[in-house]
């Protein structure tokens, strides 16, 4: 995908800024906690994945080989690039890294060139999901409704195909490097990340390391733009996991809202929505609510602010 990284940084600036100000000056918390004003360190972290997803779309970076290159990588000096992906089937891209400075190894996707082509070729007809006893994955057309909303009542378990195949294409040869600097370095904690489909495979990525056997508190996710990925019987196996998830949205971006919830669709983790009044809410972990970007009409939506 072609885009700017400038305005999305500088709304993760801004809305650091805007943190100091009194909270009952920007938006008061819940009685429950669930949703409040993300703090300075927090949109530290966030920007961190978000450069490290950036990144990789950078093509010195993915197929190059080359970390340093990039516009985005002035702060890696202590990320060293341990090994970079690009397949033929699926035009899987993505990178595992090492950063020695936070001692994690990090899984990074790329997203794809074309949002409006993998949004055009959802499949969703409920096929065998072998990582899961008694889920599914889609194949199928769009348009099939019945065996879709068939598979939501029952609580199936179902990914899009499309996300399951980026993944499968890539699965084994990233996962054998990142277990092999885990063995190395047992004392780093993993790390996925992934902006817009990256954001979707990098999400299978953390489940996939999880079957393999890395604890829940070894790894942490972060996706940035990424779509919904399956429906809320996936949704509430991810949580079930206990890894902890994090999604960041900026604005009015359309791809997270793709595949729509009426279709039985449901995204997992804790949400960081970066609003256009600059600041950010950060809405607790579980399934989605209509309290941070669900609140946005979909007539709303738009893919300016996944690509700016």
């Amino acid at each position: 995908m072609k885009f700017t990284a400038t305005s999305i940084l500088a709304a993760l600036l801004a809305a650091t800024a805007v943190m100091a100000a009194p909270t009952s000056s920007i938006e008061k918390r819940n009685d429950d906690g669930s949703v409040h004003i993300a703090s300075k360190d927090d949109m530290a972290i966030q920007k961190h994945y978000l450069e490290l997803s950036y990144s990789a779309y950078c093509s010195s970076v993915i197929p190059g080989g080359d970390l340093k290159s990039c516009p985005y990588c002035d702060a890696f000096d202590d990320i060293k690039l341990i090994k970079t992906f690009k397949t033929k089937n699926y035009d899987t891209n993505a990178m595992v890294v090492r950063d020695d400075k936070r001692k994690e190894v990090v899984a990074v996707f790329r997203g794809t060139d074309s949002i409006t082509g993998w949004i055009a070729d959802f499949t969703v007809l409920p096929v065998s999901y072998p990582p899961v006893k008694g889920a599914y994955v889609h194949k199928g057309n769009f348009s099939d409704f019945y065996t879709l909303l068939k598979a939501s009542i029952i609580e199936m378990c179902f990914i899009t195909t499309g996300f399951y195949a980026t993944y499968m294409d890539v699965a084994d040869e990233i996962t054998s490097v990142v277990l092999d600097q885990a063995k190395k370095y047992p004392d780093y904690n993993i790390a996925v990340t992934g902006h817009s489909l990256g954001g979707a495979t990098s999400m299978l990525g953390a489940m996939d390391l999880y079957q393999r056997g890395v604890p829940a508190h070894k790894l942490k996710l972060y996706t940035q733009g990424g779509p919904r990925v399956g429906n809320k019987a996936f949704a509430d196996y991810v949580l079930s996991t206990k890894i902890p998830v994090t999604r960041l949205i900026n604005k009015m971006d359309l791809v997270p809202h793709v595949p729509h919830r009426f279709a039985g669709f449901k995204h997992p983790g804790e949400e960081y929505w970066i609003k256009s009044n600059g600041t950010t809410r950060v809405c607790a972990n579980g399934l989605e609510t209509r309290k941070c970007s669900d609140s946005v009409e979909l007539f709303a939506l738009s893919f300016y602010d996944h690509n700016k």
